[in-house]
């Protein structure tokens, strides 16, 4: 037998805390960042905010298998530009997941990439 205001005080402190969290994801702008790809370094370097720390991901352009556009649609439609790396499985994502743009501009942007680094582009059928 527990009382149902100790409940639902539980409640209210689990339900403070949570907003506490997403309040300090939105602050620090969580999963923000920047793409730069260096020609006379042949690097490209890409920058984002994470929890607690920034995360850089340096690779080199003789690493990069393809340009991956990954479009579905539907309910949860989605847009986005990947890079995929030689020897990996892993995509490493460009453009971020919130915006969605329209198709003409996320082929052309990928096309673009593709012959800016002088990979393959995939996902276009």
């Amino acid at each position: 037998f527990v009382p149902q205001g100790l409940i639902m005080g539980a409640y209210g402190v689990i339900a403070n805390l949570l907003n506490l969290y997403l309040w300090y994801i939105v602050y620090i702008n969580f999963g923000s960042g920047f793409n730069s790809f260096d020609k006379a370094s042949k690097t490209v370097i890409i920058n984002r905010k994470g929890l607690f720390k920034e995360i850089d991901v340096k690779v080199r352009f003789d690493e990069i298998k393809s340009v991956k556009l990954d479009i579905s649609e539907g309910f949860n439609p989605r847009r986005r530009i990947g890079l995929v790396l030689k020897g990996r499985k892993k995509i490493l994502p460009l453009s971020s997941s919130g915006d969605l743009k329209p198709l003409l501009e996320v082929e052309e942007e990928g096309a673009r990439l593709a012959k800016f680094l002088s990979v393959n582009l995939e996902g276009i059928k």
